[in-house]
């Protein structure tokens, strides 16, 4: 006798995955995105990873300087990402001073939209 074991499968709710599609060919069952990139079509992206990143100044005027910026006007929308690399005993330590460090700029970017 075979005894067959059964796994549950589990199904992610993470990012949708983009399918190419050669020139010419029609697209089968395209989907928006329902993250916050794919709320609208006007996105622009600010990446220095040298900190001479100047933050838009139509969002708010600011001399912080995120390693990324990614924004749409049309939408109000603002995504900042800080790397850091922090040692493993200092995660929460680093996650903590990054979101104090950045609390101004966010409540700025929240009062401008």
């Amino acid at each position: 006798m075979v005894q067959v074991r059964r796994v549950q499968k589990t199904v992610s709710q993470g990012p949708s995955l983009i399918s190419f599609v050669k020139a010419g060919q029609e697209v089968k069952g395209a989907k928006r995105a329902s993250e916050i990139l794919g709320t609208d079509s006007d996105w622009k992206l600010e990446v220095d990873p040298k900190s001479q990143l100047k933050f838009p100044q139509e969002i708010a005027v600011t001399n912080q300087r995120p390693d990324i910026v990614r924004w749409s006007l049309s939408t109000k929308q603002v995504a900042l990402v800080e790397l850091t690399v922090p040692l493993e005993e200092r995660i929460e330590e680093s996650f903590e001073r990054k979101l104090t460090e950045y609390q101004a700029l966010t409540e700025s970017c929240v009062e401008r939209g």
